[in-house]
């Protein structure tokens, strides 16, 4: 289940997906909450693994430093994606914030200032 799901984070990195990652966070939280429980669990038996046990092991492992690799290339991209998605975010919360506008007032102290408001007289 840990491979599939970094491999689809990664492919999902690599394709600029930003919505398919955000939506498998809580996905992901589960498993993580799960493996720090099974930490808290765990008794280590008295002699090694089994030679099969072993040979499990070792091919996660080969698995993992696979995506390791991987991972590894894409980070520019996933940095990419993160700056993109944060400007989307930006671009939608500009029309909150164009009501207001920072200036300065007659004694040269900085004032909010809404472009409603018709300034007129001296």
């Amino acid at each position: 289940m840990l491979i599939s799901l970094l491999e689809e984070e990664l492919e999902s990195v690599s394709n600029g997906d930003a919505s398919r990652i955000e939506e498998s966070m809580p996905q992901k939280q589960k498993l993580i909450n799960k493996i720090i429980a099974s930490r808290d669990c765990i008794i280590l038996p008295d002699k090694g693994p089994s030679r099969k046990d072993a040979i499990k092991i070792r091919t996660l492992q080969q698995e993992l430093i696979g995506l390791w690799r991987k991972a590894t290339g894409l980070n520019e991209l996933s940095k990419g994606l993160v700056r993109k998605r944060l400007s989307e975010i930006d671009e939608q919360l500009k029309p909150f914030f164009t009501r207001h506008t920072t200036g300065y007032d007659k004694s040269g102290k900085r004032s909010t200032v809404s472009p409603n408001i018709i300034k007129g007289g001296v």
